[in-house]
C-alpha cells in the first residue's frame, strides 16, 4: 500500500498540529490538524483519513461523531487518544472508540513515529479468508453451544459481558458479532451500536430467547444483519454465518477497490499540486531574476548620478567654508573704514540675509548629503537584493540581510507602520541560499504590511513590525510579528497552501507564504510556524539550522 498517510488531528492546542505537522510531513505524510468539529466534518466529507488523533479532553458526542465519521469513510482507520488528564478515564474511552492506543501530552515526535509505524503495519494485512468472530451472551449454556458449533469452523472468542465484548473488538480486527438481544450490563441494540463506533464494517446478528420477535426485528431495522431465535439449530446457525461473512467479504472487497482509488487519486493530487508548486516556483523565480536585472541596472544608473551629486555637495559644503572664511576676513578690514564703500557693503549685508545664509546654506547641505546617504542605502539594498545570490549554501549574515529587505519593503510599510528592530549582537552566520531566504523574508515583511495595511483602513491607527533574531541552541530563531487582523481560526491549517488566499481577485496570488514555507522548509529543513490571535496580529517564527543540511542546496 501507499506508504504516505493522511493523517487527521483533532485538538484544541495548535502546538500539537505543529509538532506533528513537523514530525510527520518531512517524511511524506498528510496532516490536518483542527480543532473545530464542523471543519473535521467537513474534510471528512471530501477524503479519507488512514489515522485519527483524538482530544481525549473534547465532548463525548463530538469524539464519537468524529471517530464515527472517520472511520465510515474508511472502515480500517486507526484511532488514537491524545491524553493531558485523567489516564483512567482516557483508558474507558479507548474502550468505547475502540482507540489502539492511548498517547500522553506534551506528545514524543518518536512515539509519533512509533503510532505511525505500527498503524501502518495493521493495515497491510489482507482480507482474511474466514470471519473473526466475537459472542456475547450472559447464559452460559448458550455460549458454550454456540462456541462448539463455531469453534470448528471459526476464529471464536466469546465473553459474558458486553463490556468485555467491547474490549475484544479494540483488541483487533473482527468481522462478525453474535450477541444475545436481553443482558444485564446493556442490551444487544446498545452493543451494537458501541461496535459500530469501534469497526463501522462489523456485521453483527443478533440472538433473542426470551425478548420478543418483534423486537428482533426491530434491531434488524436498526442495523443488524440478522436475527436468530433461540433455542439455536447448528445448521441455521452455520449457515447464517456464513452467509454474513460472504456479504461483509464482498462489502470489503469492494471497500478496498474504492481506497485504492481514493489513494491513487490523491497521489494524483499530490503530483499535480507539487508540479503547479514547481512550476509556480518557476515562474517567480523568473519574474524575480527579470525584476532583479531591471532593479539592478536601476540601481547602477542611479548610482552613478549619485556619486558626482554625493561629491559635488561636498565639494561646495567644504569650499562654502572657505568662502565664509575668507569673507569674514574682507568684511573685518572694511569695517575698519567708514567711507562710503564701506556703508554700501553693509546696506547690501542686510539686504540678502548673509546671517541667514551663513546659518541656513550649511544645514541644507548637510541635508543633502543626509538625503545622498539614505539614497546609497536604497541603491545598496536594491543590488543586494537584486544579486542571485550563490547557487550552493554559504555563511549568511542573517541581521544584515534583515536590514536589507527592511530598505527595500519600505515602501509597503512605512504608511502603515512603524519598524522595530531588535537583533541580537554577534549573532551566528546561517548556512543559506542568500537570494531564497531574502525572497521568504520578503514575503513575510510584505503579509505583515499587509496585514496591518487592513487594521488602519479600519481604525486609522498606525501598527508595528516587530523583527527580532537570536540563537536558539544548533538554530537562529527570527521572528516577525505585527499588530495586524491576525488570521481566522478557520483558515489556518490552509495558509501555507499554494494559491490560497482570501484577499480580492487581483490582490494576492497566495503564492507568498507559500513560497516562504518551501524555502524554509524544503530547502533549509528548517521549520516555518506562527502564532495568530485575531483582531491582535500574527507572529511567524523561522528558525534556520545552524549546520547544513545533508540535501543542503536541493530545490
Amino acid at each position: 500500500m501507499n506508504q504516505n498517510l493522511r493523517v487527521l488531528v483533532f485538538d484544541e492546542t495548535p502546538l500539537i498540529g505543529a509538532v506533528l505537522k513537523d514530525t510527520l510531513e518531512p517524511e511524506g505524510h498528510v496532516v490536518l490538524h483542527t480543532a473545530d468539529a464542523p471543519s473535521a466534518l467537513d474534510r471528512l466529507q471530501e477524503m479519507s483519513f488512514d489515522l485519527l488523533l483524538l482530544d481525549a479532553g473534547a465532548a463525548a458526542e463530538t469524539q464519537a461523531e468524529i471517530a464515527r465519521a472517520t472511520r465510515a469513510r474508511r472502515a480500517d482507520a486507526g484511532v488514537v487518544l491524545l491524553c493531558a488528564g485523567d489516564l483512567e478515564q482516557a483508558e474507558g474511552l479507548q474502550l468505547r472508540l475502540g482507540a489502539e492506543r492511548v498517547v500522553r501530552k506534551p506528545l514524543d515526535p518518536q512515539v509519533v513515529r512509533e503510532i505511525v509505524a505500527a498503524w501502518r503495519h495493521a493495515a497491510t494485512e489482507p482480507i482474511p479468508s474466514s470471519p473473526r468472530i466475537v459472542v456475547v451472551d450472559d447464559d452460559l449454556m448458550v455460549l458454550e453451544s454456540v462456541i462448539d458449533v463455531l469453534q470448528e469452523h471459526y476464529e471464536v472468542r466469546s465473553t459474558r459481558s458486553p463490556l468485555d465484548a467491547l474490549r475484544l473488538l479494540g483488541e483487533g480486527p473482527h468481522e462478525i458479532l453474535l450477541t444475545d438481544l436481553l443482558m444485564y450490563e446493556m442490551d444487544g441494540m446498545e452493543l451494537i451500536r458501541w461496535a459500530r463506533t469501534i469497526r463501522p464494517s462489523l456485521l453483527a446478528v443478533v440472538m433473542t430467547g426470551y425478548g420478543t420477535k418483534e423486537s428482533a426485528i426491530a434491531a434488524v431495522r436498526e442495523g443488524a444483519y440478522e436475527f436468530l431465535e433461540k433455542p439455536l439449530t447448528p445448521a441455521l446457525l452455520l449457515q447464517t454465518v456464513g452467509r454474513a461473512w460472504r456479504s461483509l467479504r464482498n462489502e470489503l472487497e469492494n471497500r478496498r477497490l474504492v481506497t485504492e482509488l481514493e489513494r491513487a487519486n490523491e497521489q494524483l493530487r499530490r503530483e499535480m499540486a507539487e508540479r503547479r508548486r514547481v512550476e509556480t516556483e518557476l515562474l517567480q523565480s523568473q519574474k524575480l531574476e527579470a525584476v532583479g536585472q531591471l532593479a539592478a541596472g536601476i540601481a547602477h544608473e542611479i548610482n552613478t548620478p549619485l556619486q558626482f551629486i554625493g561629491d559635488n555637495t561636498r565639494f561646495v559644503r567644504d569650499s562654502l567654508d572657505q568662502l565664509l572664511s575668507l569673507l569674514d576676513d574682507a568684511l573685518g578690514r572694511r569695517s575698519e573704514s567708514d567711507d562710503a564703500e564701506t556703508r554700501r557693503l553693509a546696506a547690501r549685508i542686510k539686504e540678502v540675509g548673509l546671517s541667514f545664509l551663513r546659518k541656513e546654506i550649511p544645514a541644507a547641505l548637510k541635508e543633502n548629503l543626509e538625503g545622498v546617504k539614505r539614497l546609497d542605502g536604497i541603491v545598496q539594498a536594491m543590488r543586494e537584493f537584486a544579486h542571485p545570490g550563490a547557487a550552493e549554501m554559504t555563511d549568511l549574515d542573517l541581521n544584515r540581510a534583515l536590514n536589507t529587505m527592511v530598505t527595500v519593503s519600505r515602501s509597503e510599510w512605512k504608511y502603515v507602520a512603524d519598524m522595530v528592530l531588535d537583533l541580537e549582537a554577534d549573532l551566528p552566520p546561517v548556512p543559506a541560499l542568500p537570494g531564497e531566504i531574502n525572497q521568504a523574508i520578503l514575503n513575510l515583511l510584505i503579509n505583515a504590511a499587509h496585514a496591518i495595511r487592513e487594521v488602519v483602513r479600519d481604525s486609522g491607527e498606525r501598527g508595528t513590525i516587530t523583527i527580532r533574531t537570536r540563537r536558539a541552541g544548533d538554530s537562529v530563531v527570527l521572528e516577525i510579528a505585527d499588530t495586524g487582523c491576525g488570521i481566522p481560526e478557520a483558515i489556518r491549517d490552509r495558509v501555507f497552501e499554494p494559491f490560497f488566499t482570501t484577499k480580492a481577485v487581483g490582490q494576492g496570488t497566495g503564492q507568498g507564504l507559500a513560497i516562504a514555507h518551501s524555502v524554509v522548509v524544503r530547502k533549509h529543513a528548517g521549520q516555518l510556524t506562527f502564532t495568530s490571535d485575531e483582531g491582535q496580529g500574527t507572529t511567524f517564527r523561522v528558525a534556520l539550522p545552524l549546520r547544513p543540511h545533508a540535501d543542503e542546496g536541493d530545490g
